[in-house]
């Protein structure tokens, strides 16, 4: 005989209670009783809250709640939440296939040593994820029953107000698992007080979502199985496997199983890179595949040589209290350390909670005094004051200037666990938004999970952008003041640079001396002197003196070239010409460059050369497209695609040799302005240093060609060649 859900649900509701009757019926005699004595109202009947509805959820055993639910008479089951709200909440939501990930790895990622995540692909799709692990208690509360069973979708535990570990809310694993899944089944050793048992559960949530008694639509199958199933779905001796299978989040369409491994990989990697570092013995693997720290891109910054100078500390002290019965912000301190022998000490006062303007409700004022310095550094050394750490530097001039772009996003840590990137620029209006901030990069890091509210993050991890309190605007304000910081120390390392260079600089040396990539730094501070009193045409002749061979190769016209590599060079090859500047350079280029790539293929040899890569820059507008008459030879023509992010500026293949024209006729037309050579030759050498990696600009100069650039390509390098291009030629001029 066969038995619908519905029915056999029915039935057991039944069986229970014929087989709990007396105790019922007492139960109604007590509260029927206790309800007369405080409210005869119907209306103030006693309903169950989440809480206590969720202490049902377990199958496996009949507590006590079950029965003072039916005991009530005031409770019609049909009226209680339904497990189908919380699907609909968690699918729709701010669930993401990167947060769900890392919501499961978060409650095993500081107490396992081994994480295995195996995906599945059937027909071209994503059909099941399993992620094991090896940690030694396993569901150590499995037989728990209500808000102590891990699988209960309200649980709680002491651990989850702990700082040493990653998860915090308890409901975690089992709501990524619904936003990614259908089925999740879990397999697990739990080790509770030296006892050893083995658990299997599964939840199939569009079945659960089908019933129709709300109390049952939470219930969670859990069952004790042997040790041998248990070995045959784990691959470990001690943990747990999760296995979800069919995969049906939205956001998990990959191309094929190698694109998905590889976002796993970056995905791990970004969330948990100094938690990998700082545990040499935890191992995370993807389909076998070992994640790496290095997969997560941006910590080349804190790790560069030429960032590190730049680097900014600050300690943030926060002092927490009760307001109403709600956690708030009572005084916040914070110590800027610019240097060793420079520190600056800042106050934060919320001054008006009812302004209109978030920028308006809290101030930010330097401490001058001894004492306000010290109650900052007691502030800072109290262990029950709650501290964000925050390292702030810039990777402008750097090699990471063009790789390395945050836009104004300020990275979120605690305890090494990366909650993402967001944009505080517009919070509060603190930072203004210019394109100096691309090259910013600043890292919030704190311990105590009493400061994640504060600082916006939500229960899924995720950074809630909208949400402003004291302490968030007071590190807004904070981040104000530290970019300025950050131009001025950047300006005194250029100033000093061009200093050190001044008295240094000489021809020969150019390039093949080591400090030629820290020239390219100082080129700004020379580029406005424009009036010197040497003149490029000695420059010129001293040159050609030594380098006569090549400079009059380079005033021949070039040997025929193939017709499909003609288009590309025929800006700077249409015709003979006297030597120029570029000829100068080319000169130098074929001893210097050479050499100095001579050099570096003895250390690491050089790559052969690629063809141009758009670099990862904001989307090119270009403007209409340029008249077919070609400019006369020796005047000055425009640059038709100009490619811009706020003051950055990046040219294609095309323009760069015209700006490189342009260049030239302005040095001869100039010849009391020698720093333009100079200038463009600490340019090139910077990018020829770069391991034969950036050699787009130096092919077009040396009338070379690479396979495949087209005259649309961006050039690397470009921003640079365009950045001296403006101090040296009228922009209104060119730029149409």
């Amino acid at each position: 005989m066969v038995f619908s859900y519905k029915k056999i649900e029915i039935l057991f509701l039944l069986l229970v209670y014929i087989r709990f009757k007396p105790l019922i019926m007492h139960s109604q005699k007590l509260f029927k009783n206790s309800s007369l004595t405080t409210n005869n109202s119907p209306n103030n009947s006693t309903i169950p809250n989440q809480t206590t509805m969720a202490h049902i959820t377990n199958r496996s055993s009949i507590s006590n709640e079950v029965l003072a639910l039916l005991a009530n008479p005031h409770v019609n089951l049909l009226n209680l939440p339904h497990f189908r709200g919380l699907v609909k909440k968690v699918r729709h939501g701010h669930y993401s296939f990167k947060t769900a990930i890392t919501d499961i790895i978060d409650n095993v990622v500081l107490k396992a040593n081994r994480i295995n995540i195996t995906v599945q692909f059937h027909e071209g799709k994503l059909h099941r994820i399993i992620i094991s692990d090896d940690y030694a208690n396993g569901f150590e509360n499995i037989k728990e029953t209500g808000t102590a069973n891990p699988m209960n979708w309200t649980h709680s535990r002491e651990g989850q107000a702990s700082d040493s570990e990653t998860s915090e809310y308890g409901t975690g694993l089992k709501e990524a698992s619904c936003y990614l899944a259908t089925i999740m089944r879990i397999f697990t050793q739990a080790v509770k007080d030296a006892e050893v048992s083995f658990h299997k559960v599964e939840c199939n949530f569009d079945e659960m979502v089908k019933r129709e008694v709300p109390v049952a639509s939470f219930m969670v199958d859990i069952a004790e199985i042997g040790e041998a199933t248990y070995q045959e779905e784990h691959p470990f001796e001690t943990g747990s496997t999760i296995v979800l299978d069919s995969i049906r989040a939205e956001d998990t369409e990959f191309a094929n199983e190698q694109q998905c491994i590889d976002v796993l990989k970056v995905i791990i990697a970004e969330a948990y890179s100094d938690i990998i570092a700082s545990r040499p013995e935890l191992a995370i693997r993807v389909n076998e595949v070992h994640v790496l720290p290095e997969h997560d891109h941006f910590r080349a910054v804190l790790h560069d040589d030429d960032c590190l100078l730049r680097r900014i500390n600050t300690f943030v002290a926060v002092e927490l209290g009760m307001i109403n019965g709600v956690p708030k912000v009572v005084k916040t301190m914070a110590k800027v350390i610019i240097s060793a022998h420079e520190q600056i000490y800042y106050d934060f006062t919320e001054t008006d909670t009812t302004a209109k303007s978030a920028k308006e409700s809290v101030s930010i004022r330097e401490i001058t005094t001894e004492i306000g310095k010290q109650q900052c550094e007691r502030m800072i050394a109290d262990n029950n004051i709650r501290k964000a750490n925050i390292v702030s530097c810039s990777t402008n001039g750097t090699r990471l200037e063009e790789t390395h772009l945050f836009k104004g996003a300020v990275r979120h840590k605690r305890n090494g666990r990366n909650y993402g990137d967001v944009q505080l620029v517009n919070l509060i209006g603190a930072m203004s938004n210019d394109g100096y901030l691309n090259h910013v990069y600043h890292e919030i890091a704190w311990k105590s999970k009493e400061l994640n509210p504060h600082l916006g993050i939500c229960s899924n991890k995720q950074i809630n952008t909208e949400k402003k309190g004291m302490l968030r605007l007071s590190i807004c304000k904070l981040l104000g003041k530290l970019n300025a910081r950050l131009k001025s120390k950047q300006k005194k390392s250029r100033r000093s640079s061009g200093d050190n260079d001044s008295d240094n600089s000489s021809i020969s040396s150019a390039v093949s001396s080591e400090s030629d990539i820290s020239m390219a730094s100082a080129a700004s501070s020379n580029r406005r002197r424009r009036n010197q009193a040497t003149a490029i045409t000695e420059t010129i002749r001293r040159v050609a003196t030594t380098t006569a061979a090549a400079v009059a190769s380079a005033a021949q016209p070039p040997a025929p070239e193939p017709e499909h590599e003609v288009a590309v060079n025929n800006a700077i090859t249409e015709e003979p010409r006297q030597p120029g500047i570029l000829d100068v350079i080319m000169a130098r280029l074929d001893d210097s460059i050479a050499a100095a790539e001579n050099t570096l293929a003895e250390q690491v040899p050089l790559p052969p050369a690629q063809p141009a890569v758009p670099e990862p820059e904001p989307e090119a507008h270009a403007a209409p497209e340029a008249p077919a008459a070609a400019a006369a030879p020796g005047q000055l023509q425009p640059i038709y695609t100009r490619i811009t992010n706020q003051d950055r500026t990046y040219l294609t293949c095309k323009d760069a040799k015209i700006a490189l024209e342009n260049i030239s006729i302005y040095a001869n037309e100039h010849p009391n302005s020698p720093e333009v050579e100079e200038d463009l030759m600490k340019v090139i050498t910077a990018i020829a240093n770069q391991r034969g990696k950036h050699r787009c600009l130096i092919d077009i100069i040396k009338h070379l060609m690479v396979r495949g650039i087209t005259d649309d390509a961006h050039v690397v390098g470009g921003s640079k060649l365009a950045e001296i291009h403006g101090n040296y030629i009228n922009d209104e001029d060119l730029y149409l």
